[in-house]
């Protein structure tokens, strides 16, 4: 979620030419690549992707950050905790995806030992505010915070497919053409905004006192970060109210509406997001990565993958540009389908 490094905006008027354009004189060959601050960037016609990976002795934690010139959708694959200057703090983990204002200022910290591994995709404010208006006719003409909700309840699918198109782009030895990385892009984004627009506690929690939101997002945070940092423990509704120091009713009911997921989806994300992060360094030994991410069975995990994703863990740990094709094909399919 860092300084973007030219203004997407010049982008959009390309969007609609006034005469008539060649396309192959304005379309570039390659995405265009730049890294800063712990971030590289790729670049396509209309989207930036950034791949943030920032150890916990880096300097930016430190202070106030800001947003880029575009409007934004973030993931994180590690807990981190980010206070927008307009929103209650938030604990941006697997599941939960984050929407950000342009030139919006934030602060973050640590909350596991590692750092931040975050991967956001930027949009010009104009794409933003006609993605958004699908869900909020007022997005048009909120052109300066087009999401206005700061984060919600993340789809694991666009999650996993943002994760695939992260290593397509930067990890891969097979070039990416900037029409295909739009293109998943936009369907990345329409399906990640889509659970901030319609989660269904969102107004019953806007509608509380601050300090009592505040103090119940703390214990669901607390919920959720203990699962990220221990995905292969065999978790109970019992086990993880008791050591947030809750009822195991009040606490599961708080869950949903602060989320969005209940505490099992939220589980089967972390998990599922915990073995996508780990297939590549597995070398096929399923059984084991299962046995890791709290999988009862290599057979389960397959099912968790097959029935949350569309997509079994062989063909997304399978990096050749064939396969990769078609893993990503698969959860396109499947975004579609829901």
């Amino acid at each position: 979620m860092g300084e973007e490094l030219s203004d997407p905006c010049a982008l959009a008027a390309r969007m609609k030419p006034q005469v008539p354009v060649r396309v192959h004189q304005i379309m570039p060959q390659t995405l265009q690549f730049q890294c800063s601050d712990s971030i590289q960037y790729a670049r396509g016609e209309l989207f930036l992707m950034g791949s943030e990976s920032r150890p916990l002795d880096d300097s930016g934690w430190v202070g106030e950050q800001h947003t880029g010139q575009g409007a934004a959708i973030a993931f994180s694959m590690l807990p981190i905790e980010v206070e927008f200057a307009d929103a209650d703090p938030v604990l941006l983990a697997p599941t939960t995806v984050a929407t950000t204002r342009p030139n919006g200022p934030y602060t973050r910290s640590a909350r596991n030992d590692i750092g931040q591994r975050t991967v956001f995709l930027s949009m010009p404010i104009p794409l933003a505010c006609e993605l958004a208006a699908y869900h909020d006719p007022h997005a048009q003409d909120r052109v300066e915070d087009p999401f206005a909700h700061r984060y919600g309840p993340c789809n694991p699918i666009a999650q996993t497919l943002a994760r695939q198109l992260e290593r397509a782009v930067f990890r891969s030895k097979h070039a990416i053409e900037p029409l295909e990385f739009d293109e998943l892009a936009m369907q990345i984004v329409e399906h990640a905004i889509e659970g901030v627009f319609v989660h269904a506690g969102a107004q019953r929690v806007r509608s509380l006192p601050p300090e009592t939101r505040r103090t119940q997002r703390s214990w669901v945070d607390d919920a959720i970060e203990r699962l990220c940092m221990d995905p292969g423990r065999p978790w109970s509704l019992a086990t993880l109210s008791d050591e947030v120091e809750l009822s195991p009713g009040y606490f599961s009911r708080l869950f949903r509406t602060h989320t969005g997921h209940t505490l099992s989806e939220s589980l089967m994300i972390v998990r599922l997001m915990h073995a996508i992060d780990r297939l590549p360094d597995m070398r096929g030994q399923f059984s084991l990565l299962a046995d890791e991410c709290g999988f009862s069975s290599h057979a389960h995990m397959s099912a968790a993958f097959q029935s949350t994703l569309g997509v079994a863990p062989k063909h997304l740990a399978n990096q050749s540009k064939q396969v990769l094709r078609e893993s990503m094909n698969q959860l396109v399919r499947a975004l579609r389908e829901h």
